[in-house]
């Protein structure tokens, strides 16, 4: 099984859910990437990821070209800047979309900000467990 895993900045929620998806399922093929990638992946969603048992520190963020072209099992995309390029690049009967907040540039103390990545973090890790066990 192949999946990609789509957000905008491949900073933040594609990358969680492909950390989380590399632990459920070790055998697929897991990939992330964004239609506006960051230059890092972001300090909070490290830390939230760590807390809850994966580590994508050494993960680098990605353009979505780079896997134009190619077959997926399935495109998993949160956002819709997202959905509507893998509408573009991808098998329609191959996409779907989740509805999580990007949450990116979230104000606050670090504590404040931690717990919305680690809500954000928590909600993909349900997703992916859908993504992975409901096939």
């Amino acid at each position: 099984m192949r999946i990609l895993f789509l957000c905008t900045g491949n900073s933040c929620r594609s990358p969680m859910a492909e950390g989380f998806a590399k632990q459920m399922a070790p055998g697929y093929e897991i990939y992330s990437a964004g239609v506006k990638p960051e230059k890092h992946v972001g300090l909070f969603s490290m830390m939230a990821m760590k807390s809850l048992g994966a580590d994508i520190s050494q993960h680098q963020p990605t353009h979505i070209n780079q896997f134009q072209n190619q077959k997926f099992d399935k495109v998993i995309c949160f956002g819709k800047d997202a959905y509507v390029m893998a509408f573009k690049m991808f098998s329609e009967d191959d996409v779907e979309f989740y509805d999580v907040a990007d949450p990116w540039g979230t104000k606050g103390n670090e504590v404040e900000v931690l717990n919305v990545y680690l809500n954000t973090a928590n909600q993909i890790r349900k997703i992916v467990a859908q993504v992975i066990y409901c096939e």
